[in-house]
């Protein structure tokens, strides 16, 4: 007989264990300083801005902006490293002891839900990290929690709501995780009393959509308008969300069969309240594949996850405990067929980093940035993180302070976290990734066939430096110049004037979108030639700088063909020492590409190669093709093309 106390005793246990997991595998991510930079600049007075010249948000998570904030207040730490670690590990404990303690049917069930996310990688990578996940963790078993008892009533459906409204405060996707068991409660109620609850209870949401409006002149994170504005084909996005669950499914076995358990559990033990949250973690799981991932593996599946082990232990045990044993054998032993198992962490974790990043751009992050960003390497006095990125940042800062009498220095860089909290509010940081830029988060990303998700390089528009450094717009493309005037307008001027508001108004219902080209942005530098300057066949072989052959650079060429053609199948020679990249393009519409690997001709030289056209661009007919080149040597070049 296995009394409650003893197993009381060995989830307290096991939580303890979690603590020093935590403790061991405790670091900081890069992209958690683009918030703390925020953080810093509004404890020294210069408002919530990212450059201190612009009302711009740069983080997706204002409530966990907020707890940083109160932290900071708290500690004055210059660096936030150690702080930074203590906010992320508090709340996740908070929310695992709620899962154990207060959410599980029974002790067994709890000590089973801390084992599960005990072996789950991603849960323990984003335990810390500096993002946002622990809050959402918490956020979603305080709602769950309220959720699940016995009876509601219309002030019960307003805890909900403001529950709810926190936890998209916290990251506004997350409304697909909390939507649907708001939407079945209010549902139940369906009264004015109910409705009424249901919008003060949202209101900690609409206060800050409000504000947000009227201090950054948007209702969204400047992020949102960088990542989904990249011209990046809905297709492709979604395949590169596939991936993601690819890489996770390769080196965290227990993550996604853990969450299509928890997803199935209440539907079927029949129990149509818990079915809300199941359809939730679905809707968010298809969101997912649609944004395409993240570039930080696991990252996006940490919420899912638990809430489908809140799912998992609060299923009614009608049987022995004993019975529990295979669950717990079987996510030990996926946990040990992991590459590298959550509690083996030592403070080597990371000095090797082979292997550390997909094919498809995704990586483990908590492994690259581990040496010079976890709690296993600190040490009394030593300056954390270590990394030449905040290295770089501590020398702006340290350049500004010696020269206060210079104007503010405008750099260029992507990867700004360390750079822009150790760069101080004494250099403007052009982010070129666009996440903390507002008008390049309005530009699409530049054409690389190669893109990495998370990483979509934007073009600087001629002029963009210097007119950061004049402090007006100065743009040689005179219609993106008149957008870019409008837009500093709102991110510059007075928040209450009549001129910012009327701009406002205008920009947000797309009044000014015309004045963007995409194309210049989209494709810059892009060659263009005919395809009758190409048809002349070239010999396997033949030199590729022999007259005739054409140079390509890096931007690509496109080749124009005379009229749309459906044909299947083409015929080129390229250098054989590269890889190219052959897109198939009906006007301004990718339609597919493929990518081609030359085999190594001796002694170097053209190669010919047929490529089979895809599909899609077969049945849409194309009518023209481009060509991108890849490889170490950057010379490139190409003989012929013609269609088969």
């Amino acid at each position: 007989m296995f009394a409650k106390g003893y197993i009381y005793t060995l989830t307290a246990l096991l939580l303890a264990f979690f603590a020093v997991v935590i403790g061991r595998t405790a670091w900081m991510s890069d992209d958690a300083y683009i918030t703390l930079r925020t953080v810093e600049n509004a404890a020294t007075g210069h408002g919530l801005t990212w450059n201190t010249d612009e009302r711009v948000q740069a983080y997706t998570h204002p409530l966990w902006m907020f707890v940083n904030m109160g932290a900071f207040a708290v500690t004055r730490e210059p660096a936030m490293f150690l702080t930074g670690i203590a906010v992320s590990a508090i709340t996740t404990l908070l929310a695992l002891a709620l899962l154990a303690f207060a959410l599980a049917q029974s002790p067994v069930l709890g000590l089973l839900g801390l084992t599960v996310l005990l072996c789950s990688r991603a849960f323990v990578d984003y335990a810390t990290s500096g993002l946002e996940n622990p809050l959402t963790h918490l956020l979603l078993a305080v709602f769950v929690w309220a959720y699940l008892r016995p009876n509601w009533s219309a002030r019960h459906i307003g805890l909900l709501a403001f529950i709810a409204a926190l936890g998209i405060l916290n990251r506004m996707d997350t409304a697909l995780l909390f939507g649907p068991a708001l939407a079945w409660a209010w549902l139940s109620q369906r009264t004015m009393r109910a409705t009424g609850w249901a919008i003060v209870g949202m209101m900690p949401f609409i206060a800050w959509e409000i504000f947000s409006i009227i201090y950054y002149g948007f209702p969204f994170p400047n992020t949102a308008y960088a990542k989904l504005g990249t011209g990046i084909p809905d297709g492709e996005m979604m395949m590169q969300g596939i991936h993601y669950f690819q890489f996770t499914a390769q080196r965290d076995p227990l993550t996604l069969p853990a969450i299509a358990l928890g997803v199935l559990a209440p539907i079927w033990l029949r129990q149509p309240r818990a079915w809300m949250l199941s359809i939730g973690t679905l809707l968010y799981l298809c969101y997912i594949v649609k944004i395409g991932g993240d570039f930080m593996g696991g990252r996006f599946f940490t919420a899912p996850l638990f809430l489908a082990t809140i799912l998992l232990v609060r299923t009614p045990q009608k049987f022995h405990p004993l019975a529990l044993s295979p669950a717990f054998a079987v996510a030990v032993i996926l946990c040990q067929l992991a590459p590298f198992a959550p509690y083996q962490t030592g403070s080597e974790y990371g000095v090797d980093k082979r292997g550390w990043k997909g094919e498809h751009g995704i990586g483990d992050e908590r492994r690259f940035w581990f040496p010079v960003a976890s709690l296993g390497q600190w040490r009394p006095g030593k300056e954390m993180p270590t990394h030449n990125y905040a290295q770089t940042g501590r020398g702006y800062r340290q350049h500004a302070a010696a020269n206060p009498a210079e104007p503010k220095r405008v750099v260029v860089h992507g990867s700004v976290g360390f750079r822009g909290f150790f760069g101080g509010p004494g250099v403007h940081i052009v982010d070129y990734y666009a996440l903390a830029d507002p008008l390049l988060a309005r530009l699409p990303a530049k054409f690389a066939p190669d893109w990495r998700i998370g990483h979509f390089t934007r073009q600087l528009p001629s002029g963009y430096v210097d007119s950061l450094q004049r402090g007006e717009a100065a743009l040689q493309d005179p219609a993106l110049n008149e957008y870019y005037g409008h837009l500093r307008t709102i991110i510059t001027g007075p928040v209450w004037s009549l001129e910012r508001w009327k701009t406002l108004l205008a920009m947000n219902l797309g009044r000014y979108d015309h004045l963007i080209d995409p194309a210049p942005y989209r494709y810059p530098g892009l060659a263009h030639t005919e395809l009758a300057a190409l048809t002349e066949p070239k010999a396997e072989g033949s030199p590729a700088n022999a007259p005739g052959n054409r140079a390509l650079g890096v931007n690509g060429l496109n080749i124009r063909l005379p009229e749309t053609t459906h044909a299947m199948r083409l015929e080129l020679s390229v250098d054989s020492t590269d890889t190219y990249h052959v897109v198939f393009m009906k006007g301004e519409v990718l339609l597919a590409r493929v990518a081609v690997e030359p085999t190594l001709v001796a002694r170097g030289g053209l190669a010919v190669v047929e490529v089979a056209v895809p599909v899609a661009a077969i049945r849409a007919g194309y009518d023209a093709i481009r060509i991108y080149p890849r490889g170490a040597d950057k010379q490139y070049a190409i003989g012929h093309l013609r269609t088969l």
